[in-house]
């Protein structure tokens, strides 16, 4: 039981993290530049909060990531996959774009790139959850060892 409640609260940590990511960077975005040096920021923070999880296992560390970006892949899912959920399906890009606020300025330039029907920049919404969590997992598993030996495998490896 020890481990769930540590689980839950690198969780929590996380979710505390993307609100005030979301803050800042909102309240950022009216001074030219500040919005990205506070992604940076994040993407830092963000890295840091990764490296608490290096000593759990690849489904300790998946699940953190599950319960973390589950919704907003649950979001992109909804979005992608064309299904209707009455209460979500008319809001779900919104919240989505809400929920990948941090990640806003470095996404806005994918807005000038047309694919088909949809900017770039709808793509990279849809797939930030994903990104996020890959991000998040593959630095959770550089852990201490993999730097004394000079190699970066750490999860990869058998």
């Amino acid at each position: 039981m020890r481990r769930a409640d540590e689980i839950l609260k690198l969780v929590l940590r996380l979710y505390l993290l993307q609100i005030f990511a979301f803050l800042a960077i909102w309240l950022g975005s009216y001074y030219p530049g500040l919005d990205t040096l506070l992604v940076l920021l994040y993407l830092i923070l963000l890295s840091m909060e990764a490296r608490l999880s290096c000593k759990y296992n690849r489904s300790k560390k998946l699940l953190i990531i599950l319960y973390w970006q589950g919704p907003a892949v649950l979001l992109s899912l909804i979005i992608a996959g064309d299904f209707y959920i009455k209460i979500l399906s008319q809001n779900a890009i919104f919240m989505l774009e809400f929920w990948s606020t941090p990640l806003l300025p470095l996404i806005v330039p994918f807005a000038e790139i047309n694919y088909p029907n949809r900017p770039l920049y709808y793509f990279v919404i849809l797939a930030s959850p994903v990104i996020v969590g890959i991000y998040y997992y593959i630095l959770s598993c550089r852990n201490k060892d993999s730097y004394n030996n000079k190699t970066s495998a750490g999860c990869f490896k058998n």
